[in-house]
C-alpha cells in the first residue's frame, strides 16, 4: 500500500483495518510526501500488538 499526501500522511484508522484483516505484521506501508520523501513502515509497527486471525484457535462446542 501507498499513501502519498501534500504532509506525507499515514493510513487512516480505516485503511488499517482493512490492512490488518488482509495484510501480515510485515506488510510493508509506504508512505511520501509531495516533494518525494519517502517513508516506509511494517504495518507491525504501524498496528502494534493488533488482533490477527490467523493466530486464533478454533473453539470447538
Amino acid at each position: 500500500m501507498a499513501v502519498v499526501s501534500e504532509g506525507g500522511g499515514r493510513p487512516c484508522g480505516g485503511c488499517r483495518s482493512v490492512m490488518a484483516e488482509f495484510g501480515r505484521p510485515d506488510t510493508e506501508v509506504l508512505m511520501s510526501d509531495l516533494g518525494g520523501t519517502v517513508r516506509r513502515a511494517t504495518l507491525g509497527e504501524l498496528l502494534p500488538d493488533s488482533f490477527e486471525m490467523r493466530r486464533s484457535k478454533k473453539v470447538e462446542g
